[in-house]
């Protein structure tokens, strides 16, 4: 039997009676924007940024990966949303070479470019590439 379920990052997360395991059961499928005005590219913590438009079709398609993902990877990698219709976003839009959207920017800690992607991308091509970054160089 299982125990509680709770919301972690987008995703419905079922625990087990003894809380020592744990399986996503549900993930949010809807775009929302994250604040601009809190974004630090070289945050200390390696980051993924996803430039988005709630018109955009590919934009709501990606959601329950890239959601699901930033669950899987909370604590390891920051998931930061940007509309590309805020204003707000342009300074990051200009800095980080956004051209269309979805565009995910994959940072090191550092704030440096480590990978890019746009449009439909196959959670296993974030996943390799979160792998690479998290695994210690040696």
């Amino acid at each position: 039997m299982l125990g509680a379920a709770l919301l972690l990052s987008g995703c419905v997360v079922q625990l087990g009676d003894q809380g020592t395991d744990a399986r996503v059961v549900g993930v949010r499928a809807e775009l929302e924007a994250s604040d601009p005005s809190e974004l630090v590219l070289a945050s200390g913590q390696p980051q993924l940024i996803e430039f988005f438009a709630y018109w955009c079709g590919t934009c709501q398609a990606m959601a329950p990966t890239v959601h699901r993902l930033e669950a899987e990877y909370s604590g390891r990698i920051d998931f930061v949303y940007l509309d590309i219709d805020d204003p707000a976003t342009a300074g990051f839009r200009e800095t980080l070479d956004y051209t269309l959207q979805p565009t995910y920017v994959l940072l090191d800690g550092a704030g440096q470019v480590v990978d890019r992607w746009q449009g439909l991308v196959e959670a296993a091509t974030f996943e390799s590439a979160f792998q690479a970054l998290l695994e210690p160089a040696g």
